[in-house]
């Protein structure tokens, strides 16, 4: 007579198909709790994936209007330089006047906002930064007409907006 004995791979398979059903579960699970967490920060008001610009020159150049237009009712002189980090206005980090931030962040409509807030530039660093960036419209809201000067290209520089920003400051 022999014996049969039992292992328990019986046992074994249906922990094996439990891990499997909850490899398969768990990742859309855990993808429809993260969504719903973000729709209800949303809901309240949090932005958890956006970030708010830390002055007027950062709302200035990635076009927040109502933002800069925050930041001077709260105070804030859109002709001090401010610090903007890098990525914003390219690969660098910049310190600079709202206007100058719209010219880089190529944003026309914000410069004409910003003047009628009392913001102002220096005209031939305004000149150089269009040029830099190949923005030209930003310089009729500037109420600048002539072009910048064609013997002096930035671009042909290794860092052409550090270059009107520091030509500026000389």
């Amino acid at each position: 007579m022999s014996v049969v004995v039992e292992t328990g791979t019986g046992s074994r398979r249906g922990a094996m198909r439990m891990a499997a059903l909850a490899c398969v579960a768990v990742p859309p699970v855990v993808a429809f709790i993260l969504v719903a967490a973000f729709v209800v920060a949303e809901a309240v008001g949090l932005r958890p994936l956006s970030v708010e610009p830390a002055n007027v020159s950062g709302a200035a150049a990635v076009g927040a209007a109502a933002t800069a237009l925050r930041f001077i009712a709260e105070g804030a002189d859109p002709n001090v330089p401010h610090p903007i980090a890098a990525g914003v206005l390219g690969t660098l980090p910049r310190t600079v006047n709202a206007i100058d931030a719209a010219i880089l962040g190529r944003r026309a409509e914000m410069i004409s906002l910003l003047r009628e807030q009392g913001a102002t530039t220096d005209v031939k660093r305004a000149k150089c930064l269009a040029d830099a960036v190949d923005f030209p419209q930003a310089l009729p809201p500037l109420g600048i007409t002539e072009p910048g000067d064609p013997t002096v290209d930035p671009r042909q520089m290794g860092d052409p907006v550090g270059v009107c920003l520091r030509s500026s400051t000389e």
